[in-house]
């Protein structure tokens, strides 16, 4: 990628960032915890560490602030708890190195991601949500940050649910029987990956059938 480009990308987050207290924020406090997220691992991928060790010294805390009672992070202080933007909570003191303060969270936050656990394998989006696949497959994404997947969790059960939702044309849905998805899919395939249990799950027709569904996504423009 050019200087430019690289320069135009830095500038642009630079200026997302720069508007979180604006009143336009305010409006966008359901996905706060995923802004952030998003623009902390844009700048990584940019190679641009020393921004966001500038940034952790109101993003951290900020962080920290959205850790709820029941152990489960919020997308914005005072809201409920989400196993989306508990993951983005974890992501970013991930990228940002606060592994004191990931430590001083996990248990309460196992707890939490443990409560959302059905007997079906899948996980609920909120405590009192629903299921689908990139719930589960953020839950599997904590697990595997907090070192916290053992032998509560029923690993085929888990699979199971995943290949439930695998449709007649190669791909997956949100959830059984639902419309096959590129978001739904990838979802799937990653958590399978996440519990090493891809091989098992797909046999080599299947993956090569998934693989030629996604080639069937891509525009003639790339």
């Amino acid at each position: 990628m050019s200087k430019l480009l690289l320069e135009l990308h830095e500038d642009y987050i630079k200026r997302l960032i720069s508007m979180k207290s604006s009143r336009m924020a305010w409006s966008k406090k359901h996905i706060e915890m995923n802004g952030y997220f998003w623009c902390t691992n844009a700048m990584h991928l940019l190679n641009r560490q020393c921004i966001c060790d500038d940034w952790s010294v109101w993003l951290a805390p900020f962080v920290l602030s959205c850790h709820n009672a029941d152990g489960g992070f919020s997308a914005s202080t005072g809201c409920n708890s989400s196993i989306g933007a508990t993951l983005c909570a974890l992501q970013i003191l991930l990228l940002l190195g606060e592994r004191e303060a990931l430590m001083s969270i996990r248990d309460a936050t196992l707890e939490y991601i443990s409560s959302l656990y059905q007997s079906t394998g899948s996980f609920l989006g909120e405590r009192y949500g629903e299921t689908d696949v990139q719930y589960t497959y953020s839950a599997l994404y904590c697990l595997r940050i907090l070192n916290g997947f053992n032998h509560q969790y029923d690993v085929r059960s888990i699979a199971s649910s995943f290949r439930s939702c695998l449709n007649w044309d190669g791909a997956f849905g949100n959830s059984p029987g639902s419309e096959s998805h590129a978001g739904s899919t990838y979802c799937c395939l990653a958590s399978l990956q996440i519990m090493n249990q891809l091989d098992s799950v797909l046999t080599q027709v299947e993956k090569d059938a998934v693989a030629e569904w996604l080639s069937q996504r891509q525009n003639a423009d790339g």
